[in-house]
């Protein structure tokens, strides 16, 4: 499994949401207009699948 070192200004963990035929993760509104990035990380079992 790949490892990321990621610079940023803040960091929040979430679970991902059903939302129509995707997903979706919801963020500050004082985000808005900012780039942000989403890593997909391991389940508890150890596997990211």
């Amino acid at each position: 499994m790949p490892t990321f070192t990621v610079r940023g200004k803040e960091l929040i963990i979430k679970e991902v949401k059903p939302h129509g035929n995707g997903a979706i993760i919801y963020v500050p509104k004082s985000w808005i207009g900012e780039k942000v990035g989403v890593v997909r990380g391991i389940k508890e079992n150890g596997r990211g699948d």
